[in-house]
């Protein structure tokens, strides 16, 4: 039987191309008047940096919500996953996304602990994509959303099907399974064990201001990481 289910759809590559491209480009454009004309005072080029910065992360997250993040509709039964986009933008040609269980390599369950939902990485095997698809519902540590029942429960029977074939079974890697969210935790600690040292040692470099950055930034991630990986072991 087929079930369908309304999510938000998303590719990590198009997410990280803006999330790069965006302010870099925003942040340039108000930067090279400043190389060009050195002499400005310095309020006039606090006031630019500033809002190159706030232009860069408005420009970036309408960017997201309008064009990287759209509608989609999925159904998924025994024999296979078909994505239908319900929205056309520019950052996706193809409005249609469908494949058996045999020509996905990869599906997991994650946290989105800033928005929090629950989101699913599906990678197909050919042509090589991953997709990301969110759902309404509010993320829960130890329950997943009806769309997360149906699907992860379709892969655990092709799974319990092929288990004489392990070349053609799907894995469960997360999105913070990898070893480059190791590494960045192990990081996030070290910035913050460092920042506060930094701070006791040496106030006049590291300041009050600079320990809350470093805390918000690597705060965020730790939660982040630490939600999803307790929520693995569930």
């Amino acid at each position: 039987m087929t079930q369908t289910f309304s999510v938000t759809f998303s590719r990590n590559i198009a997410t990280i191309l803006v999330l790069i491209t965006l302010p870099l480009v925003t942040v340039g454009f108000f930067i090279v008047p400043l190389v060009l004309l050195p002499e400005l005072p310095e309020w006039v080029i606090f006031t630019t940096i500033c809002i190159a910065l706030g232009g860069a992360i408005l420009l970036m997250i309408r960017f997201l919500k309008r064009y990287v993040t759209v509608p989609a509709e999925v159904a998924v039964s025994e024999s296979g996953i078909n994505i239908k986009l319900l929205k056309s933008t520019p950052v996706y040609f193809r409005k249609v996304y469908t494949s058996t269980w045999e020509g996905i390599e990869n599906v997991s369950s994650n946290v989105d602990t800033q928005q929090e939902r629950q989101f699913y990485l599906v990678r197909f095997r050919n042509p090589a994509k991953t997709v990301s698809l969110m759902t309404d519902e509010v993320a829960s540590a130890d329950q997943e959303t009806p769309f997360g029942e149906a699907l992860l429960g379709f892969v655990s029977r092709y799974n319990d099907s092929h288990q004489s074939t392990p070349n053609q079974l799907i894995h469960h890697r997360g999105f913070f399974d990898g070893l480059w969210a190791t590494a960045l935790t192990i990081f996030s600690y070290l910035a913050i064990i460092g920042v506060f040292y930094g701070y006791f040692t040496n106030r006049e470099t590291f300041g009050f201001w600079r320990v809350i950055q470093v805390l918000c930034f690597s705060g965020a991630w730790l939660i982040a990481y630490h939600t999803n990986r307790h929520r693995g072991k569930v």
